[in-house]
């Protein structure tokens, strides 16, 4: 599961995206929800997760080494969810400690402009 997506600006892509398979914890509506993370970039990441959600709900997912993730909903469709960080890129580095280059997420040609971006329309 190493698949690098590149930022593909004419997809409205602005960051490299890395194909992955992590289990996670979500919080919404006041529950914790079990999630598979799909994909992460450096704007958003994709999940499963069986819990309805709407574009707009504010989320905080969690990663066991890379810790908590503050998002929201862009796009939901069944059990697939595109969450955009709501972080600044700075911060959401910031989780990623020394795994940027690791992940191929610090790859050049990757914005450094704000989060949120990039996170596929399902």
């Amino acid at each position: 599961m190493d698949e690098i997506t590149p930022v593909r600006p004419e997809d409205g892509r602005e960051n490299v995206r890395k194909s992955v398979i992590w289990a996670g914890s979500c919080d919404h509506d006041s529950k914790r929800h079990e999630v598979i993370i799909r994909n992460i970039s450096l704007g958003g990441m994709l999940i499963e997760m069986d819990c309805s959600t709407k574009r707009g709900d504010t989320l905080m997912v969690w990663h066991q080494r890379y810790g908590f993730f503050p998002g929201a909903v862009a796009w939901s469709k069944g059990m697939t969810h595109g969450i955009s960080f709501v972080e600044a890129q700075g911060q959401v580095r910031g989780h990623f400690k020394d795994g940027l280059r690791r992940l191929g997420l610090e790859v050049e040609g990757a914005t450094e402009e704000g989060a949120g971006k990039g996170v596929d329309q399902g």
